[in-house]
């Protein structure tokens, strides 16, 4: 949201700068706002950028891509700055999924000018132009270790990308550091995973958000823990899903639930304990009774010892049964958060511990 206020601000912002330029004869950028909402307009990009290569949705690209082609129809305008707007339209076009559109942006910045840093960048997520660059400043080489770390998140050599992004936010602008933050920590989190992991696990692995069914299907690709209810049979997500619902496996131990999970429902911390509980409870010889923990508590009236997950909750032994057996973890030391959706990696921490 407060992107998106950003943008209306600089959409109004350069409506009142080019109606300007119309009356007083304004033919330089430099007699313009110009640079700074350019600026302005490489710190959104920033954002919407760092959504993209995290596949979250870049709501606002689509109103950069607007700005910079205002910011084109001002009188005047600089070829350097004109090469740069392009770049950064053509770059904001390339997120929203108009890779045509993209590389027209590309061509028309490089007939502009050809050293714009902005153009580079764009040339290497189009696989058009990504050979050495000469920065023409110490602010685009910075630019260029940037995108050197994005490329080498792209390419799955995540260590690498992590120790390049901590690199490059040592000189670049701070806001860089704050917009990339969760695509570097994300790297970090993948760092021991190996670039020759299978593409359909490492696509579920990049995910923030999963569904169900994609929770089930990670258990499977990584840690192989639903072999014992598939008899080995390779199956489809959707039959996978099924036969894991149909071994009672999503379904809550503590106290009956009336609404059934859906497939493309988003897993939550809460459904990953419940899946994790059951799998621990029929397999592996633990020996715990599944509803312990419930039957311990209620018998004696004692309030939960984890304040966000009642006594009374479909799932109290799957929350306690996960913790006391140091099969998930309390976010802060104190509440489990059981509404929190599940990211690819935070599941696979679990599935691993599970295994």
């Amino acid at each position: 949201m407060k992107n998106v206020g950003k943008i209306v601000l600089l959409l109004a912002s350069i409506c009142f700068f080019f109606c300007s330029s119309l009356n007083e004869g304004i033919v330089s950028v430099e007699q313009t706002a110009q640079s700074s909402d350019i600026l302005a307009l490489e710190e959104l990009l920033a954002y919407e950028d760092a959504k993209y290569l995290l596949q979250e949705e870049a709501t606002g690209a689509k109103d950069i891509a607007s700005a910079a082609e205002k910011l084109l129809g001002v009188p005047g305008l600089q070829k350097a700055s004109e090469a740069r707007l392009y770049a950064i339209k053509g770059r904001a076009l390339l997120i929203i999924g108009q890779t045509s559109k993209a590389l027209e942006s590309f061509k028309k910045s490089m007939q502009a000018y050809k050293g714009d840093v902005q153009n580079y960048v764009l040339g290497c997520r189009l696989k058009v132009k990504c050979e050495p660059f000469v920065a023409a400043s110490e602010d685009d080489e910075h630019i260029v270790a940037l995108e050197d770390a994005i490329l080498s998140f792209v390419a799955g050599l995540y260590l690498d990308a992590a120790a390049k992004f901590d690199a490059a936010f040592l000189t670049l602008p701070s806001f860089y550091a704050d917009a990339y933050k969760n695509v570097r920590d994300k790297a970090w989190s993948l760092r021991a995973i190996d670039e020759n992991t299978d593409e359909a696990k490492m696509k579920l692995l990049l995910k923030e958000k999963l569904s169900v069914s994609e929770l089930v299907l990670l258990s499977s690709l990584s840690q192989n823990l639903t072999s014992s209810f598939t008899a080995d049979k390779a199956l489809s997500e959707r039959e996978l899903f099924r036969t894991i619902v149909s071994a009672g496996l999503l379904s809550p131990v503590s106290a009956k639930e009336e609404k059934a999970l859906s497939q493309d429902e988003i897993a939550t911390r809460i459904i990953l304990a419940r899946y994790i509980w059951n799998i621990f409870c029929r397999t592996k010889g633990s020996g715990k009774k599944a509803t312990i923990y419930s039957e311990l508590y209620r018998s004696a009236g004692e309030q939960s010892p984890v304040p966000d997950v009642s006594t009374d909750s479909p799932d109290f032994d799957a929350v306690l049964g996960s913790i006391e057996n140091e099969l998930m973890d309390l976010t802060d030391g104190e509440h489990f958060e059981g509404d929190k959706a599940v990211s690819g990696t935070e599941a696979e921490k679990y599935f691993q511990k599970l295994r």
